[in-house]
């Protein structure tokens, strides 16, 4: 998880998935969504203080990423 999160992050999308639904992401949301891809990687290793600052960078680029909120409460 944390490998492919860490992709997500490096990754220049010209054309996102979604687009040709018409509901394109900003470069925040998918940012914030790696960001939360990458805290579960850390959780599921144990390093809780990594996991909770990538959960607090995907919370400050998208406040709508309820589950990296959610996380991020359960390890304060």
């Amino acid at each position: 998880m944390i490998s492919t999160g860490q992709e997500k992050l490096t990754e220049d999308v010209a054309m996102d998935f979604f687009a040709k639904f018409g509901q394109q992401q900003t470069r925040e949301v998918r940012m914030a969504s790696a960001h939360y891809t990458i805290g579960l990687g850390y959780v599921g290793n144990g390093q809780k203080q990594k996991a909770k600052a990538e959960f607090e960078q995907a919370v400050k680029l998208n406040v709508n990423l309820i589950w990296a909120a959610v996380e991020l409460a359960q390890l304060k």
